[in-house]
């Protein structure tokens, strides 16, 4: 077992210097094509076609934008209702109440998760 989270532990080690890499390399791209904010343009190099894509992400000062009470026509925020289960309270309530649960709520596995930290 000690063998295996080795291994993963070395694997996570690669992905993470090779994900900084690929990151630093799109960077360095983008500011060598000198590349236009939010737009999506393909470039030819040899037998290489290559897209580049910039976009913008935003950010809502909630209180700020409900005091402004915007029209509608210069509305530019959609607002989404998103309905979550609380685990902590599935969890609790579960066993007791699952046929009630049932009728609304399924579930799937999820991917397990594996965290390697040194023991002290």
């Amino acid at each position: 077992m000690l063998d295996k989270i080795e291994q993963l532990k070395s694997l996570n080690e690669e992905l993470r210097d090779i994900q900084a890499a690929k990151d630093y390399l799109v960077l360095e791209i983008h500011a060598e094509l000198n590349h236009p904010e939010n737009k999506s343009k393909s470039y030819q190099f040899g037998d290489y076609k290559v897209t580049l894509k910039t976009g913008r992400n935003y950010k809502i000062d909630v209180d700020t934008y409900i005091n402004m009470a915007l029209s509608e026509d210069l509305d530019p925020v959609n607002v989404k209702i998103k309905y979550e289960v609380n685990p902590k309270k599935m969890g609790l309530f579960e066993e007791k109440h699952s046929n009630l649960y049932s009728q609304f709520i399924t579930w799937t596995p999820s991917k397990p998760a594996l965290t390697i930290e040194v023991a002290k």
